[in-house]
């Protein structure tokens, strides 16, 4: 509900300003909070509200500017919605950026330079939302078990960087596969 609020302010915010430049800014956090309310589903009353179709008339829209992280969520909020045919093209887009070899896997280029990162670029925890988006998406067995491969080479060649990475490595590991 607290999110529920937020959202509803903000596009109230957005609705009262009178300027010429009238901008609505669809953000991460916008991402996020459409991710995370539609992960038990969505109820039709929530929905209908005007807040809320103006965050999914944005979503869609330029999807692949955004980082990998955030194209997936996109992907699985679709999915989510029922818009099938849409989550599955956002997956075939990543897909087709993805680099794949014997030794390590299936993976994808990493999307900063030096030695600091956004949260939505952190590499194993993309890694993670990758595997569940194209585990609940578009399945496909072979795939997985190499974007797994990669997880897994990571944690031997350095390690998991913190206790969410772990966490959402471990997700993403157990995630569809009933011999783990």
């Amino acid at each position: 509900q607290c999110l529920d609020a937020h959202q509803q302010e903000k596009f109230s915010y957005f609705q009262k300003d009178t300027s010429k430049q009238k901008l609505f800014y669809f953000t991460e956090e916008d991402i996020q909070y459409l991710y995370a309310r539609t992960w038990f589903g969505a109820d039709s009353s929530w929905l209908s509200q005007a807040y809320v179709q103006n965050l999914l008339s944005f979503l869609t829209a330029d999807v692949r500017s955004k980082p990998l992280m955030q194209q997936a969520q996109i992907g699985l909020v679709l999915y989510r919605l029922g818009r099938t045919y849409e989550a599955q093209r956002v997956m075939e887009r990543i897909r087709q950026q993805a680099i794949t070899s014997d030794e390590e896997g299936m993976y994808w280029k990493k999307e900063y330079t030096g030695r600091y990162y956004r949260w939505y670029q952190a590499p194993i925890e993309r890694q993670a939302i990758l595997i569940e988006a194209f585990n609940i998406i578009s399945p496909n067995k072979q795939e997985l078990d190499m974007m797994k491969q990669w997880l897994l080479m990571q944690k031997h060649q350095q390690r998991w960087s913190n206790t969410k990475a772990t966490a959402e490595a471990v997700f993403a590991l157990m995630m569809g596969d009933a011999n783990v």
